[in-house]
């Protein structure tokens, strides 16, 4: 049976937690000024948008499950959150 594609109140949560780690961590090593605040609405919106697709393409190749998604928006999440706190490991050794 083929289901809509709908990210879980879950997944939201982790969203929400991964780009106010993101835009806190940036604010906090360069500062608040205008290029951590443009920076921050390209974080949130890369946070929204790259899982986002990935999950529908694999719910697209899970052939349309409910939740075939979910999983995969989390996993890519996570490797950009690992992302997000190496570059910033980085930013504050300089």
């Amino acid at each position: 049976m083929k289901h809509p594609f709908k990210l879980s109140k879950t997944n939201i949560i982790y969203g929400l937690i991964v780009s106010f780690i993101s835009v806190f961590l940036n604010t906090k090593i360069r500062g608040f000024n205008s290029f951590s605040i443009g920076y921050s609405i390209g974080t949130i919106l890369t946070v929204i948008a790259f899982p986002t697709l990935f999950a529908l393409l694999f719910w697209y190749i899970l052939g349309r499950k409910e939740n075939g998604g979910t999983t995969t928006f989390n996993v890519v999440l996570s490797i950009l959150l690992l992302s997000t706190l190496g570059q910033i490991g980085r930013l504050s050794k300089e």
